[in-house]
């Protein structure tokens, strides 16, 4: 009989309440544990209030590392590059040959339809020069990390590589990337799109890469 016997090398007191941490779906019932769904029935407190906006951690990997690919594929091509047909936006096609590309002949669909979904905001199955930029940028600020917490990749060297990237020479362009990376420096704090999102549209410009 499978049974927990001890917790942390102690053996388990069954009149002590104890803090764990598991899946959400079991809570909600997700394998149907029957313990737990009967305790949490007769202790709904015991529940995380937000339990229901709860993201899966694969959910949460997946998108980290999608980012990171983002931030890879950013720094090692131009936007010209991606756009092999030169319509001005990238297509699933196209994430799939520059994948393939950097990582490998063995990249499959799956990882190719993830980094479709990190950078194509609106879900129009298109990723545009904006949506680029805001997926770098979130890429860089506000995920990849150290062990200290400090972005691995600093703004500055990353503003060069945007601008390169985007090998734009019109001055209103370079200018508004310029002003973003500027708030980013003095930003509290930026670790979400929605973040992202409202710094850059509270610099008042309506410029589009």
């Amino acid at each position: 009989e499978r049974r927990l016997t001890h917790i942390d090398g102690e053996p388990i007191d069954m009149k002590k309440m104890y803090t764990i941490v598991l899946s959400y779906k079991m809570c909600k019932g997700m394998d149907r544990v029957t313990p737990l769904l009967e305790f949490l029935e007769q202790n709904p407190k015991a529940l995380p209030r937000d339990c229901d906006n709860a993201k899966e951690m694969r959910e949460s990997l997946v998108d980290y590392f999608a980012k990171c690919a983002w931030v890879y594929i950013l720094d090692k091509c131009d936007f010209d590059h991606l756009d092999t047909d030169g319509d001005g936006v990238i297509t699933k096609k196209e994430v799939a040959t520059i994948a393939k590309q950097l990582y490998g002949e063995g990249v499959g669909s799956l990882v190719v339809d993830n980094l479709m979904a990190c950078a194509d905001l609106d879900q129009n199955e298109e990723i545009t020069k904006d949506e680029l930029f805001l997926i770098g940028l979130l890429g860089v600020v506000g995920f990849i990390r150290a062990d200290d917490g400090s972005p691995l990749l600093k703004l500055d060297k990353y503003r060069e590589k945007v601008l390169n990237f985007f090998g734009t020479k019109d001055q209103d362009k370079i200018a508004y990337i310029e002003e973003v990376f500027a708030r980013l420096k003095t930003a509290k704090s930026v670790d979400t799109l929605e973040e992202l999102q409202t710094l850059v549209k509270n610099i008042g410009k309506h410029v589009t890469i």
